[in-house]
Order: C-alpha cells, then sequence, then structure tokens
C-alpha cells in the first residue's frame, strides 16, 4: 500500500504473522551466511526468502519512513509461537493512530499456534471478521487451539 497508489485503494489492511523488519527464518539464513549457503536456501524452493531476510533492499525500502501509510487502518496479528518470522515481532508495526497490533497469545494465551497455522485458527477468524465488520462484531472468545508450533 505504501507505493504504487495501493493507500488509496485499500481501507482495511488485517496481516497476521507479517514480517515488516526481516526473519532469520529461524536461524536457518543465519545458519546459511554463515555455511556460505545463501545459494541454497534460495535455490530450494525460497526465491523470495532473501528479500525477507534483515538488511535485505527489499526490506530498506519498505522501512524507508513508516511501513503504516495515511489513509487505509492496518491491524497486524503476530504469535509468539512462530518459528517462521523470527522474531515474532517482526510483525509488528511502528505506533501510529491507524496501526492496531496484536500479540495473539495477550488475547488467548490457550492458543499455541505457529505461522502456517494462522491460517486455519478459529481465533485469528475471529479477529479478523471483528476487524472487517465492527458493527457485527461478537465479543472475543478465546478457544483453546494447537498446531504444536506450526
Amino acid at each position: 500500500m505504501k507505493y504504487l497508489g495501493g493507500a488509496a485503494k485499500v481501507d482495511d489492511f488485517v496481516g497476521f504473522d507479517s514480517n515488516f523488519k526481516g526473519t532469520t527464518l529461524n536461524g536457518l539464513a543465519t545458519l546459511a551466511e554463515a555455511l556460505k549457503l545463501q545459494g541454497v536456501l534460495t535455490g530450494v524452493g525460497c526465491g523470495a526468502c532473501t528479500d525477507y531476510l534483515p538488511g535485505s533492499a527489499f526490506l530498506a525500502k519498505l522501512n524507508d519512513g513508516p511501513v503504516a501509510v495515511p489513509g487505509p487502518s492496518y491491524t497486524s496479528i503476530v504469535t509468539r509461537y512462530d518459528t517462521l518470522v523470527t522474531s515474532h515481532t517482526s510483525g509488528l508495526l511502528a505506533p501510529a493512530p491507524n496501526v492496531t497490533n496484536i500479540v495473539l497469545q495477550d488475547k488467548c494465551g490457550l492458543d499455541s499456534v505457529g505461522h502456517l497455522g494462522l491460517a486455519i485458527d478459529p481465533n485469528i477468524a475471529q479477529l479478523v471478521l471483528n476487524r472487517f465488520d465492527p458493527e457485527g462484531s461478537k465479543p472475543f472468545r478465546c478457544r483453546l487451539f494447537t498446531t504444536l508450533g506450526i
């Protein structure tokens, strides 16, 4: 939304486990760098991995000024149990009037979902639905949910 006029076309952005600041891929990127194997990491199905590493040109451009631009509202939801976007705080946006950051476990300590499981997590679904339909929103009810960190 920051580039190419996207902010004028979007009212509400809701992301879960976004990566605004970079990830070590749970240490895999750090290990690949130490062993000079970055090409293996990006050549085996993760071509975009280099864009998501701390210090990449992509993230430098994204973070040149605030990520959240005026206009749209931004809701960013992260899980402490994310093992793909590490640290999970990479998904938190800088405070701004149009930004809401949610750490899932602050709302629902019973939820131990990891990165991939967020797509099927009923707690995430409720937070997203409530955000997109505030008039029809229902009180948040924490449900026990786990994907064993996946």
